[in-house]
This record gives structure tokens, sequence and C-alpha cells, in this order.
């Protein structure tokens, strides 16, 4: 479930100038009073706000989508050699191109510590080698996870990892990643 602050607020408020409307009619228009209570209670709206939203992790769930047409069962270490260039497949016959995830993505913590158990600067220093000593090539960024999706939905050979959220009928699942 996904609450943002602003619409927690407004519940808040709301219940706030409900409550309000019963405070006895002899204190309710003394504007002194008036101001104590709302602020009160505003203060109070705002303290439950963060303190419910801040508890509330948002988390992205990674899966390894490819084109329709590949039909491979990988499993977490297939993924991770072929994320290393150890591999050029997924067990599968055809040779696979890997999409990499964006350095902006929020399934990026996640592919860097299940898939290639790695954090960002050891995986740069990793392909940096690769590249230098001629050995590989990283894969291919093409932008965001929607950039992904619509890649790999298009590129018959492709697989990337996304957050589960953005999959559609034009990519399938190959693995959930958690």
């Amino acid at each position: 479930m996904r609450i943002d602050k602003l619409s927690l607020l407004f519940f808040w408020f709301q219940v706030c100038w409900k409550a309000f409307r019963y405070v006895p009619e002899s204190t309710r228009w003394s504007w002194s009073r008036l101001g104590e209570i709302m602020s009160k209670l505003l203060h109070q709206a705002i303290f439950i706000t963060t303190l419910l939203t801040g508890s509330m992790k948002v988390t992205a769930e990674p899966v390894l989508i490819g084109h329709p047409e590949i039909n491979v069962n990988p499993d977490l270490t297939a993924v991770k050699r072929l994320y290393l260039g150890k591999d050029k497949s997924l067990g599968g016959k055809e040779a696979l191109s890997p999409i990499d995830v964006d350095e902006n993505s929020r399934v990026r913590p996640i592919f860097l510590e299940k898939v290639v158990d790695k954090t960002e600067t050891e995986l740069r220093q990793y392909w940096s080698r690769l590249v230098f000593t001629g050995k590989g090539i990283p894969p291919r960024s093409v932008g965001g996870d929607e950039a992904v999706r619509q890649w790999v939905a298009t590129n018959k050979n492709s697989v990337g990892i996304i957050d589960s959220a953005l999959v559609d009928q034009s990519v399938k699942v190959l693995l959930n990643i958690k």
C-alpha cells in the first residue's frame, strides 16, 4: 500500500476539524483558544504522519525479464555469470544480451547485493579491468526501468532487470529476485 504524506496530512486535518466541531460553543469561538486547539491538532497530525510514513518502507521487487520468445528458467548463479560477462546465455542455446540496471533505479541496490554480489565501486573496477585487458565489455545501459522494459520487448535476445510493478504483456518474467 502506498500512501503519500500530503494525503495522510489531509486525512488528519479532516479528523481534527471534525473533532473541533464538537468543542463546546463557549470555548470554540475564542480566537486564542481556537489557535491553541488547531496548533496542537496540526502538530499531532504532522507527528503521526511523519511517524507512519517513516515506518513505511517502499521497496522495489526486482525481476529478470526477457523477450516473450525466450524459453529459459535461470537461477541466480546463471544470471550473475551473464551480468559479469562469464557466460553468454542463461543455460539455453541462444546467446543473450544483458541490459544493465540504471544507477538511479530503485532496483539497483538489490541488483548489486543479490545478483552480482558487489558494491557499485567493485562492479566499476571489475568492468574497468576486463575492458582494459580486452576480456570483455560491460552490459549495455539504456536508461531507467521503462527504457529497459521497452528495449527487452523489442530486442529478441535481450534480458534486463526492472521493478516488478513495471512488468506488462510485452515482456516475460524469467526470475523473481528476492
